[in-house]
């Protein structure tokens, strides 16, 4: 059984936006971050990704240059939602985890002056920078809010904290496991996204370099997890097969192979109809350079959103 791609991105595009405009609002506090809970657009895009984990993965794609921006958010909480929904039961707790996901960068909003700092922080700015994850005390707010939540609280003010103790802003050694979930993609999202002083990893180079640091900036059981959820070769990489065949690799439904879209014969010609086919992951030589990707023929586009020039506004 292979993964089918949706027909189209257009609904979940308009939801997203819908969503990083109510996320504004609350970075702005024009709005309380518990409208986020009743927002249609949260409930839809939860929703949606809970029916095919994949797709939340698919869709982090879209990226914005801008770490402080509601895209980063939003990716966030599409990775770990599309994450938790895969393989782990969260219950009532799944909502709560998804809007500290949303919102987990909201202390950046009240350091103003760090906002628009477009390369690397100075050191006095840095130190500044880590006490974003701190939220206020939790009595400052009113009954029910969800930051005086203590689980958002939690997760929050641990997500940044690393199992070696030299995470912040407090240096513990034993963060919460649903903070670390926040912690990895929180990771990974930032490295799949282009910065001004560096340019994005792939999300295959992402995973490499993470994979070193499994162990003491993150926990290590946890992030070899979320390896067999995005796969060695994540969902929409085009690859070169042993074969030198070109191909772009499906959402990994069986560990140790790759179901793969095949694009080209082997000596680089495009094929009359792209077929997938499943072959063992030794089979896939290596992830293929930019020069080397194709268009993806209907009705395999939507494999990568973000090539798909949908509208940002």
């Amino acid at each position: 059984m292979s993964w089918r791609a949706p027909e189209n991105c257009d609904e979940i595009n308009r939801r997203l936006l819908a969503l990083e405009q109510d996320l504004l609002a609350v970075y702005r506090r024009t709005q309380e971050p518990g409208c986020l809970l009743t927002s249609p657009a949260f409930r839809f895009v939860c929703d949606w990704v809970d029916e095919d984990p994949y797709r939340g993965l698919l869709m982090s794609r879209i990226k914005h240059p801008h770490a402080f921006t509601p895209r980063h958010g939003i990716n966030v909480m599409l990775i770990a939602r599309a994450w938790m929904s895969w393989g782990h039961r969260l219950g009532d707790k799944r909502d709560k985890h998804a809007l500290a996901a949303l919102v987990h960068d909201i202390g950046h909003w009240s350091q103003p002056a760090l906002l628009h700092v477009f390369g690397f922080f100075q050191k006095t700015e840095y130190r500044q920078m880590q006490q974003h994850a701190r939220l206020p005390d939790a009595h400052s707010f009113p009954e029910g809010h969800p930051l005086a939540d203590p689980d958002i609280r939690l997760w929050i003010e641990q997500h940044h904290e690393q199992p070696d103790g030299r995470g912040y802003p407090d240096g513990i050694r034993d963060p919460h496991v649903l903070s670390q979930v926040l912690r990895i993609v929180d990771c990974y999202e930032g490295l799949t996204t282009d910065r001004r002083f560096r340019t994005r990893y792939t999300p295959h180079q992402a995973l490499r370099l993470m994979a070193r640091w499994a162990g003491y900036k993150f926990n290590a059981g946890l992030f070899k997890n979320f390896q067999r959820f995005v796969g060695v070769f994540p969902p929409g990489t085009f690859v070169s097969l042993v074969d030198g065949r070109l191909g772009a690799v499906l959402p990994a439904l069986e560990a140790q192979t790759c179901h793969v879209l095949v694009l080209t014969g082997e000596e680089g010609d495009p094929v009359a109809a792209a077929r997938v086919v499943a072959v063992p992951a030794a089979r896939v030589r290596e992830e293929a350079p930019a020069w080397r990707q194709v268009a993806l023929p209907e009705p395999w586009r939507t494999l990568r959103p973000d090539l798909m020039a949908l509208p940002r506004s």
